[in-house]
């Protein structure tokens, strides 16, 4: 854990028509359990805590992850207290070199405590702690059900008051139900090859036609190195290939080939995760632009809900930008239904 100790903030706290202040203990969490029990008692308000759907989070997953992550001293997991002792918030930041992360749905400030600056007291010791650390910048995402916007609104503005700004745009996340999948005869003008048949190299190099060629592509995929930058699509493709995300073997890597034309390419692995059901992601999926409107997208979309069905999976998921109106279409015309937004935020230190 940190060297970094306790610190008491001041707030002022408004009661009636008069103000008080009120003090507010930070300190790091001595031991994974102590925090456990800190942590439940702070967030048992949040909706996927016993509300949650299969693809919410998840309390067990989240705490397993924290008590894997409790232990590095580039990681730091506090406790905010009043004057008698009673918790009132946490907050779990975890640092890489010059990066520093926010987790899900922190800080975790039960809502009838977040009007004595709990939660400003908790982000000012974390900024505090990765400042001494050399950090950077810091990020933070929140991830909500579509038809709930109102439930990130609290840390939407917390966030906003400590300078994070949107990294680029929002994210929908999109679930087919996979018994509802249909297979698709394959058009005869169409040949789809797999990654047995490309390099990488090659592979790369079509992404960043797929996803970079055009201004209007420019426009909804220019933050995502992955796809718009060939080094950084190597590298990814590399990661996928390996492993680093999930099963992901040849055959789940689709290449349209029109004309003798790489004009299409998808790629997609199935991970795992063993709080939800069983499901496959589509990872990337991109069309060169001469080669679209020719049905090369939906063709390679199904045949990838196919093999996902072969390889015992009960969903298809999928995420693209919000303002990527062809491909939510696209997804939707396929039986795709959005369940998820995405807003990635950072801020610099």
């Amino acid at each position: 854990m940190p060297d970094k100790k306790a610190t008491v903030y001041t707030s002022a706290l408004a009661s009636g028509n008069e103000m008080s202040e009120v003090e507010i203990l930070v300190e790091p969490a001595e031991s994974f359990e102590d925090y456990e029990e800190a942590w439940l008692a702070c967030m048992s308000h949040v909706h996927w805590i016993d509300d949650r759907g299969p693809f919410d989070y998840h309390s067990d997953e989240e705490l397993e992850e924290i008590q894997d992550a409790f232990d590095k001293p580039e990681n730091t997991f506090l406790v905010a207290r009043l004057d008698d002792d009673e918790i009132v918030g946490v907050l779990g930041i975890l640092s890489d070199d010059k990066t520093g992360r926010i987790r899900n749905w922190e800080p975790g400030v039960p809502p009838f405590e977040r009007g004595c600056g709990v939660a400003d007291a908790l982000m000012r010791f974390g900024f505090s702690f990765l400042k001494d650390r050399g950090v950077e910048r810091v990020k933070c995402r929140l991830r909500y059900p579509l038809d709930r916007p109102e439930l990130i609104s609290w840390h939407a503005q917390l966030y906003d008051s400590f300078g994070f700004k949107k990294s680029g745009s929002m994210s929908v996340t999109l679930l087919l139900d996979l018994s509802l999948s249909i297979p698709q005869p394959t058009p005869e003008n169409i040949v789809v090859k797999t990654l047995d048949d490309f390099t990488l190299e090659e592979l790369s190099e079509l992404t960043v036609t797929a996803f970079a060629s055009t201004p209007e592509d420019r426009a909804v995929h220019g933050f995502y190195s992955s796809v718009t930058d060939y080094d950084q699509s190597l590298q990814i493709q590399q990661a996928i290939r390996n492993g680093k995300f999930g099963h992901s073997p040849a055959d789940f890597w689709r290449v349209a080939v029109v004309n003798g034309e790489p004009a299409g390419l998808l790629i997609g692995w199935i991970p795992e995760f063993k709080h939800r059901p069983p499901f496959g992601i589509i990872g990337e999926l991109g069309v060169s632009p001469n080669f679209r409107r020719i049905g090369v997208a939906s063709l390679l979309v199904n045949q990838i809900n196919q093999l996902f069905l072969e390889h015992g999976c009960q969903y298809s998921w999928v995420g693209t930008p919000e303002i990527n109106r062809g491909g939510l279409e696209l997804y939707q015309s396929l039986g795709f239904v959005p369940i998820i937004g995405l807003i990635e935020y950072e801020a610099t230190l």
